[in-house]
């Protein structure tokens, strides 16, 4: 597949770089006008920073173009990510790959946020009550785009 590039990066206090890519799962019989487009979307979360980080939870809220309204949405607080808390050392990266489909061929967006907590470099454990503090990391935009191509036919057409 084809990973789009986009502006959704977010990065917060040189702590941790949030990027986020999407791509269109096209095949014969997906996205018609009789079924709407799947995507497929990419996250990668790195940590840029001196001190470990663990990702707690996340906040997204699912967009759709024709309707301009949230069409799904997960809660502030919802833990993890993909069944999954991890904990990032610096220089580390995790990525995790999901999906949504929208109800209008015209694409969409999905943007969010999630919720770290920051460990001190000299502690033995890595529970809350040793965190430094408790960050988010903001999520601009990331695109759902559906690329049509126009056929020879429709080009001369024109």
């Amino acid at each position: 597949f084809f990973w789009s590039r986009c502006t959704s990066v977010a990065t917060t206090d040189e702590i941790v770089r949030v990027e986020g890519t999407s791509t269109v799962l096209m095949d014969e019989t997906t996205n018609s006008p009789q079924q709407p487009p799947v995507f497929c979307y990419r996250i990668s979360i790195e940590n840029v920073g001196d001190n470990a980080f663990t990702l707690l939870g996340r906040h997204w809220e699912i967009y759709d173009s024709g309707e301009e309204k949230i069409i799904a949405e997960v809660p502030y607080g919802s833990r993890g990510v993909v069944g999954l808390s991890p904990s990032l050392e610096p220089e580390e990266r995790f990525v995790y790959y999901s999906g949504c489909s929208l109800h209008s061929s015209s694409g969409g967006w999905i943007r969010g946020s999630f919720e770290m907590v920051l460990f001190d470099e000299n502690m033995e454990t890595e529970s809350i009550s040793d965190a430094i503090s408790i960050f988010g990391a903001t999520v601009s935009p990331i695109p759902l785009e559906v690329e049509i191509e126009a056929t020879n036919e429709e080009i001369s057409e024109q």
